[in-house]
């Protein structure tokens, strides 16, 4: 019979450091004061159609869980005025003010890894992306489920967090459950800047205008952004420009015989068709051109819309994009999907449906602690290293479930 602990939330509370940040939480040593838990069921489903919003789902139905070892993490939802300073620039929305959160959404993820045909007795090092606390979500009840030393770590360009593994391999196969609950609120831009827009440091500036591996800036992007922006001086209209062009140049599609899916801007101007990484590089790409801060998120998607407490499997992973403004902040699009919409594609341009959890920010990744290959293109599937190589054995597969 296999036993399963959850760790009582007085039990083991992280303390932040310094800086006021939880950087890096380890698995408590005392395994006392437990309690038994069962197990959840797993149906699958799809995606429909979107609304403009979703209303508030209130809980009223326990979760359940099961496996070995199983130590309920400090729910954190402390504002980002208090948290984790390099977090906060990295994941906010550059609003100079905090409004109080308010959920529109409220759900459910179990994001289940596992790597098999290990070779025993070398070295594993495993990163696992979990969310992170921003103005648009906030992550309760965290559980890592595993029979692997583990901790939590936080990079520090872009405040992307992870499960950080590193053991001597034992079994062929090992297996990693985590999860959590995200309140997240459906966002809208307000694009008059009546609230005031936190400014870039100088190093976001160049972080965010600087091109990265496959998110290039070349010659031909500089001509096309100078065509697509001309007459315009707003930074807002020569942005929603660029989402007009991307959008009527890109038709989303998966073809067998094409590379895509690896967000790589050359590909997309040649031929103009993708999923969501091709569509928001090219998008980056021109707002970057033109002198306009833009960023890559990538996360999990869910329905539109759901029956509480049905489960399902998610597809890979949703990827989107956001520019930046003095006078507005971050302004979110998702192109992809007003592509596959178009009768809404409008809506699309400075709004994100509350479906969806992000996992981490930013292109060429570095982890925590630092792997020894090359930057991750984007981090949203685990990663793993087995005597420092490259480790592709490993897959992961996550379930969301409306509260």
């Amino acid at each position: 019979m296999t036993a399963s602990w959850i760790l009582p939330r007085r039990a083991f509370r992280p303390r932040p450091v310094a800086d006021g940040c939880l950087r890096t939480m380890r698995r408590p040593a005392d395994h006392t004061d437990v309690k038994n838990t069962a197990e959840a069921s797993e149906p699958s489903g799809g995606a429909g159609t979107p609304p403009l919003s979703n209303p508030f789902r209130p809980n009223d139905e326990s979760r359940t869980m099961r496996h070995r070892t199983a130590f309920l993490l400090l729910a954190t939802s402390l504002l980002l005025l208090t948290g984790d300073l390099a977090a906060q620039r990295a994941t906010g929305n550059g609003l100079g003010q905090v409004a109080p959160f308010r959920a529109t959404r409220r759900f459910h993820i179990r994001y289940e890894v596992e790597a098999n045909r290990l070779p025993r007795g070398q070295d594993l090092r495993a990163w696992i992306p979990i969310p992170s606390d921003d103005p648009w979500q906030r992550i309760h009840n965290l559980e890592v489920v595993t029979d692997l030393p583990w901790e939590i770590q936080t990079e520090e360009v872009y405040g992307n967090r992870m499960v950080y593994i590193d053991t001597r391999i034992d079994a062929r196969t090992a297996r990693v459950r985590v999860e959590y609950d995200v309140d997240r609120r459906f966002r809208k831009t307000d694009f008059s800047g009546e609230g005031g827009a936190c400014p870039l440091t100088e190093n976001e500036m160049k972080r965010y205008l600087a091109p990265s591996r496959l998110v290039v800036v070349d010659a031909r992007i500089l001509e096309q952004s100078r065509k697509i922006t001309a007459g315009k001086s707003d930074p807002v209209e020569k942005a929603r420009a660029i989402y007009n062009f991307v959008l009527a140049k890109m038709t989303y599609g998966k073809p067998k015989n094409l590379p895509w899916g690896r967000g790589d801007t050359r590909f997309a101007c040649d031929a103009r068709v993708g999923n969501c990484t091709d569509f928001h590089s090219w998008f980056i790409s021109l707002c970057r051109a033109a002198k306009i801060p833009a960023r890559f998120q990538i996360g999990l998607f869910g329905r539109y819309e759901t029956k509480r407490g049905e489960e399902y499997a998610t597809g890979g992973y949703h990827c989107w994009a956001e520019f930046y403004t003095p006078r507005t902040g971050w302004v979110p699009v998702d192109i992809s999907e007003a592509d596959k919409h178009p009768d809404r594609a409008a809506e699309f341009f400075g709004i994100h449906t509350d479906n969806r959890v992000t996992l981490s920010t930013g292109r060429d990744i570095v982890l925590a602690p630092r792997q020894v290959g090359p930057p991750l293109n984007f981090f949203v599937s685990p990663y793993a290293e087995v005597d420092g190589l490259p480790f592709s054995n490993i897959k992961k597969t996550s379930y969301w479930r409306d509260l």
